[in-house]
């Protein structure tokens, strides 16, 4: 205990000595505000104003800049639920022939489409398993704003004919056969080259293959649930079964990162980066080398890129892996504003609230 008084003691001598001396300026009532006044402004700043909220959206893949969130989902039944499986081959003995999935509720421009179904190969009356990656594909958006049952549906609005090599495979390892391991789920993703838009979020969807080299056909298989409405070409008309695929719109992180300066703390007294004991003024003092610790995190889905401490507005240190923090250990006597800026990967930052303090080094 008598050694801390000695050490407070020491401490406010040196103080009062800069005081006397002018070099710090005087501690009264108006001062000790303007000293400890702190912005409570967080800045920030993205392509768009409007803030991203995705509250209970389905997240399918992220990259640096956002990610895509689904708006229509209908996955695949699970082979011990029962399978069904149509046909929707370019050249299946039918030219056209066609399954059409009605799209509801579709709220948002589609830029990215996911779809499960089977890859055969019809031989000497059966069909056995073929191979999906040289799968061509036609993708057709029909619009349908007002009638769910106008089928085959008449507005088409988008067209486009998906060559083997852009189409992302997946072997899913789910059979329609656990026994045999025989006709495999195969989940087929497509980013879509300009979006499509439905009016009133109603329309229907058509993927066909077409000129695979090994002649293999798509058939799809039904998902999960949905409004059990699709419709056949070419044969009888369905409308109890819901093929399985997925829609996505793409969302931009607008979310800027939280930050904050975790060291100094307000009302305290520091020598070489020990924490000693709190004084009157809000304004830590620092006497020594002090290390500057920021937390900082992202609360969306990109996650952080850097944190800059700054002095005075001036850079001192740009900080890429976390523990943020960062020793100050320049000579000086005097009133100090320190601030930090975190950055998320998406380029959005924030700004923490500026903590002014009084610092004195001398060697």
């Amino acid at each position: 205990m008598y050694k801390i008084e000695r050490r407070k003691f020491f401490i406010f001598v040196i103080v009062g000595m800069f005081l006397g001396a002018g070099i710090l300026p005087s501690i009264n009532g108006n001062q000790t505000n303007e000293i400890a006044g702190i912005s409570n402004e967080n800045k920030f700043v993205n392509s768009n104003d409007e803030i991203y909220n995705a509250d209970a959206e389905i997240v399918e893949s992220l990259d640096d800049y956002g990610r895509y969130v689904n708006i229509f989902d209908q996955p695949p039944a699970s082979p011990d639920e029962g399978q069904r499986a149509f046909t929707s081959e370019k050249n299946a003995g039918y030219d056209g022939y066609k399954m059409y999935e009605n799209l509801y509720d579709v709220n948002g421009k589609i830029e990215k489409i996911t779809w499960w179904g089977l890859c055969l190969y019809f031989d000497g009356g059966g069909f056995i398993d073929g191979d999906p990656e040289g799968m061509n594909f036609y993708i057709e958006f029909y619009d349908d704003p007002s009638e769910k049952t106008n089928a085959p549906p008449q507005n088409k609005i988008a067209s486009f004919d998906v060559s083997a090599e852009d189409v992302q495979i997946t072997h899913t390892e789910i059979y329609w056969n656990e026994t045999t391991k025989s006709h495999e789920h195969i989940k087929f993703e497509y980013i879509l080259p300009t979006s499509v838009e439905l009016s009133n979020g109603e329309g229907w969807i058509s993927i066909q293959s077409h000129d695979d080299p090994q002649g293999d056909w798509f058939l799809w298989i039904i998902s999960n649930f949905g409004d059990k409405f699709s419709y056949q070409e070419n044969g009888e008309p369905v409308y109890d079964v819901d093929t399985a695929i997925q829609l996505f719109k793409y969302e931009l992180d607008k979310t800027p990162p939280e930050v904050s300066i975790e060291q100094p703390k307000l009302s305290m007294i520091y020598l070489n980066n020990e924490e000693l004991f709190g004084w009157p003024l809000m304004n830590p003092l620092i006497i020594g080398r002090i290390n500057i610790t920021i937390n900082a995190s992202d609360p969306e889905f990109v996650g952080m890129g850097y944190v800059e401490i700054l002095i005075n507005n001036e850079t001192k240190a740009t900080l890429n892996n976390e523990p943020y923090n960062w020793t100050w250990d320049e000579k000086g006597v005097g009133i100090y504003r320190i601030k930090a800026k975190a950055f998320d990967k998406a380029g959005n930052f924030a700004t923490s609230e500026e903590m002014i303090v009084i610092k004195i080094k001398l060697l």
